[in-house]
């Protein structure tokens, strides 16, 4: 839940047993963001799978499904912890022992994040990681404007990224400058957001404006902004989708 002026931007569960997932709120995604092709990827010699639904491919990682630890807690912020050691479910699909550190700061105009991953293994640890904000449509979906500053995007065969990228200048995906959400639908991940820039939602006429800024690890981002839906995603990630398996294949730059 985030409220301002005493409404919700996010999109909330009917029910809380609906938890945990990564379809309301505001998700963390992590070793994995994004779908991984065959829910297997390979690494540094030795190749690993995830469990897959109904054949589906494994997708965002196993963060927003297991338990946190609540290191501390304030009415302006909170550090929470995922222990990733042999015993857990974690540890059973991802061997790798670590911790994921999440701190929450809240002040008067923003909510900011900090994410640390100590890698507690002997061995190298392959992550990648990504905010995945769920908000709220409250209106007409042409009165939400986005922009998002990223000159390029991946592009896909079927459900996996190919490694080429291609650029948004002249196409419908170019959200260099702001565009109504009422002719978009997008599942697209984008390449080349920096510290300087943020991507911005504005709901029109007279509502907030939500900027999301992001250190120069977060160099790539995700919209989902499916048709008929009340809500839009704008994701800061550090990595593309499938990355595990781009890295394998050499776009290491890409990847």
């Amino acid at each position: 839940s985030l409220t301002l002026g005493g409404k919700e931007l996010l999109r909330m569960p009917p029910s809380l047993d609906l938890l945990p997932g990564h379809r309301y709120g505001f998700p963390v995604l992590h070793p994995t963001p994004g779908r991984i092709k065959n829910s297997r990827f390979s690494f540094e010699g030795r190749l690993y799978s995830f469990p897959s639904a109904e054949g589906k491919p494994y997708i965002h990682g196993f963060a927003c499904r297991e338990p946190w630890h609540v290191e501390e807690s304030s009415a302006t912020g909170a550090v929470l912890a995922l222990q990733v050691e042999p015993g857990t479910h974690a540890y059973e699909i991802f061997p790798w022992r670590h911790c994921l550190r999440l701190t929450f700061t809240l002040s008067s105009s923003s909510l900011s994040f900090f994410f640390a991953v100590t890698n507690l293994d002997s061995k190298n640890l392959p992550f990648g990681f990504g905010f995945h904000p769920y908000f709220q449509i409250p209106g007409k979906r042409e009165d939400v404007w986005i922009k998002v500053p990223a000159g390029q995007r991946h592009t896909f065969q079927g459900k996996a990224p190919t490694g080429r990228l291609a650029g948004v200048e002249g196409t419908a995906f170019d959200l260099r400058e702001p565009r109504s959400l009422g002719g978009l639908a997008l599942d697209e991940p984008y390449v080349g957001l920096t510290p300087g820039t943020a991507m911005e939602a504005e709901f029109r006429p007279g509502g907030p404006r939500i900027r999301l800024r992001a250190s120069e690890a977060f160099g790539q981002a995700v919209v989902f902004a499916p048709r008929g839906q009340d809500f839009f995603c704008l994701e800061n990630w550090t990595c593309a989708p499938d990355a595990h398996n781009l890295h394998a294949r050499g776009f290491h730059r890409e990847s």
